[in-house]
């Protein structure tokens, strides 16, 4: 299940983290604390950030604005948002009792701060909030995270309607693709004999017949099988696990316990990673492996999909031709259900469940 995350400074704001740990609704959001490069707080969605957002105090702005770098940080956010894959909002959190006009504020005017703020929200497109004091900041983080994530959801929702729409309608009768190595000099060569085509056809039921359950090799002359129909669950999200960047049947163990989606999103700690040890020679994975393990950007995800019982090479490669690992992480069973592994064919229910529950396992 997808989870947003609220990422903290913990070196500058050990305050605001103390609220945030009594106030987050664990089943809606995770709280990371660690050391920020830009910014004091960041809103992440299954590894897009959403929102960054700079908390500061009015006299740590009038500070701020006399100095004569007082544009660098403010640079800083602006260039992250720039070079970000996705659309990223700059959120500045103005804390404390807003002053009057003319009230001075460390040697400067409140005027003068309205001004900044000003030329941030009108000029920069940044949005300025104001909250009262550490705890209430907590709460506003908080209530920005739950609505980026009903944003986040609607619009997967809107997604997945279109796709559905936009899927012309199709055959109906669900069948298991197989992995065809045709014989051209055999009878069974469907290009030459296409009235053979019918006997390649497999019932998606065949898992449930106890008969074919007992089915592990060639099932035709001139015809290779690639079904996993007597495989656990464990064993196909063990295949999937080994295709991706880092995993090995050594290291495997350590790593069953982390959900699926976290690894090919790289959500995971690093740090958490890299203390990970063998279980045979108790050594531990280190920086340069953990890094490996969370940037899957370069896995080889075909492989992945074509670990998965109801999946084959030649589907697997169809898909990740037209999606990328987001785009299918992202989508409902509903919407993966839908999607064309053949003229003829959709994945169907049970593929596409298959898929889900091992992604998000």
């Amino acid at each position: 299940m997808d989870k947003i995350t609220i990422y903290a400074d913990k070196g500058r704001e050990f305050g605001v983290i103390e609220y945030l740990r009594n106030m987050c609704p664990l089943n809606k959001i995770k709280l990371c604390e660690q050391q920020m490069t830009v910014a004091d707080f960041a809103i992440d969605y299954n590894g897009k950030t959403l929102a960054i957002i700079e908390r500061k105090r009015w006299d740590d702005l009038a500070n701020t604005i006399k100095t004569p770098n007082r544009k660098d940080n403010h640079n800083k956010l602006i260039k992250y948002r720039n070079d970000a894959e996705y659309k990223t909002h700059i959120i500045y959190f103005i804390e404390g009792t807003s002053p009057f006009i003319k009230d001075p504020i460390s040697g400067v005017t409140a005027n003068q701060l309205y001004g900044f703020l000003d030329s941030v929200s009108l000029r920069d497109e940044c949005f300025v909030m104001y909250t009262m004091n550490l705890e209430n900041t907590a709460q506003r983080l908080i209530t920005l995270a739950i609505k980026y994530d009903k944003i986040k959801r609607d619009e997967r929702k809107e997604e997945n309607r279109i796709i559905l729409l936009s899927i012309p309608k199709l055959i109906s009768e669900p069948t298991v693709e197989i992995d065809e190595i045709i014989d051209n000099n055999s009878d069974n060569n469907v290009i030459n004999n296409p009235d053979n085509n019918a006997d390649l056809d497999i019932s998606d039921n065949i898992s449930e017949c106890s008969f074919c359950s007992s089915i592990s090799t060639s099932m035709t002359t001139g015809t290779r099988t690639r079904l996993r129909i007597n495989k656990t669950f464990d064993e196909m999200r063990d295949d999937c696990l080994l295709e991706l960047n880092g995993i090995t049947r050594e290291n495997i163990p350590e790593l069953r316990k982390y959900k699926i989606a976290d690894l090919l999103f790289g959500t995971l700690d690093l740090k958490e990673i890299s203390e990970l040890t063998y279980p045979r020679s108790n050594r531990k994975f280190g920086s340069v492996l953990a890094k490996k393990i969370l940037t899957q950007t370069t896995a080889d995800h075909h492989k992945f999909l074509d670990a998965v019982r109801g999946i084959t090479t030649k589907t697997a490669k169809i898909i990740m031709n037209k999606y990328e690992m987001r785009d299918l992480i992202n989508l409902s069973i509903t919407a993966l259900s839908a999607i064309p592994k053949s003229k003829l064919q959709t994945l169907g229910k049970s593929t596409a469940t298959l898929i889900h529950n091992i992604i998000n396992s």
